[in-house]
């Protein structure tokens, strides 16, 4: 008897037990996930000029990869989500971090019809380095004081490389048939992105720090290149004269046509000079080209004017069997140019 009534009552409880919800469906209804998978680009570089760090000089941009993952249980689903990145730094001066948003956040809204109950996106975004100036400038500055107050001259200070760094966090809300409103979802590890606070390029004179960037003089030149058995280009070379060494020049060259190519740019040498060259293709590789190309700032470099530089050149003049081909080729090409850019 007494085994009969153990046998109900373990029947009771498998029954309950079956009854009852899973582990998973006693969980919240949502799950939202969002972690920084890669960040690539390399570290930021802050100049200084002998008595304070003045810019930031590259890279020009990063890359930051974001993985993002939203599970809905049945029959519910997502309405929309939006997903930003989050800065946070530690100055030597404050007791707590100092957080601020990065960059436009991106967003996604689904129409009724088709929300999903599941999301997996890996999401990679190009953001612009001059939205971390601020604070890079800002944690080598700091870090200039602190050296300071420890009774350390600019000599000592700005003589050699010093090193700092930020964090990248990932952020991520959603909104779900049930949620009522935007959910903040979980967030995991950062990115951390190094910050060399470079030791000043020394020159004859210490600019002022309170002095504003100034292009003194620029100029461009073309020069026709053709060569046996090789496409038909054009050499254009840029010269910048500013006022500052250790400057970052951003410009554009441009064609009679009204093209432009993408941002250029270029740092300034210890006197505050730089020179870069560009190959361009000729537009027309069995006939007469004729034109020239133009200079102009872009983003944040002062304005500046330049001449125009003019070229005329027929291709196709050159006769391989009258000239001996080169025994070796060294072209040349800006840094991030795969292939030469033709001529509109």
């Amino acid at each position: 008897m007494l085994r009969l009534r153990l046998a109900h009552a373990l029947l009771l409880v498998a029954s309950l037990a079956a009854l009852a919800p899973s582990p998973a469906l006693a969980r919240a209804r949502t799950l939202g996930l969002t972690e920084i998978v890669e960040v690539s680009g390399g570290n930021l570089t802050v100049a200084s000029n002998g008595r304070a760090y003045s810019h930031l000089v590259g890279p020009a941009e990063i890359t930051v990869t974001t993985s993002m993952k939203l599970r809905m249980n049945p029959p519910h689903r997502i309405v929309g989500w939006s997903r930003s990145t989050l800065l946070t730094y530690q100055r030597d001066s404050d007791p707590l971090p100092s957080t601020r948003s990065h960059g436009d956040p991106s967003r996604q809204t689904y129409p009724v019809a088709e929300r999903p109950g599941r999301v997996d996106e890996r999401l990679r975004t190009i953001y612009d380095t001059r939205l971390l100036a601020g604070p890079a400038v800002e944690l080598c500055n700091d870090q200039a004081r602190e050296l300071r107050r420890r009774g350390k001259s600019d000599a000592e200070i700005f003589g050699a490389d010093r090193q700092t760094q930020i964090w990248l966090h990932p952020r991520a809300t959603f909104e779900s048939t049930t949620s009522g409103g935007m959910v903040q979802a979980e967030a995991r590890g950062r990115a951390i992105i190094g910050i060399t606070c470079r030791r000043s390029i020394r020159t004859g004179r210490v600019p002022d720090p309170d002095e504003a960037l100034a292009v003194t003089s620029a100029s461009i030149q073309a020069r026709p290149i053709q060569r046996a058995g090789e496409r038909c280009r054009i050499a254009v070379q840029v010269s910048i004269q500013t006022n500052q060494p250790g400057s970052t020049i951003a410009y554009r060259v441009g064609t009679e046509r009204g093209t432009e190519s993408a941002v250029f740019r270029v740092e300034t040498g210890r006197r505050g000079g730089a020179v870069q060259s560009h190959m361009f293709e000729a537009k027309d590789q069995a006939g007469r080209n004729r034109g020239y190309f133009w200079l102009k700032p872009a983003g944040e470099t002062p304005p500046f004017s330049a001449n125009k530089a003019r070229y005329d050149v027929t291709c196709g003049r050159v006769s391989v069997e009258r000239r001996k081909p080169p025994t070796k080729v060294r072209e040349i090409l800006p840094r991030g140019v795969e292939k030469l850019p033709r001529l509109e």
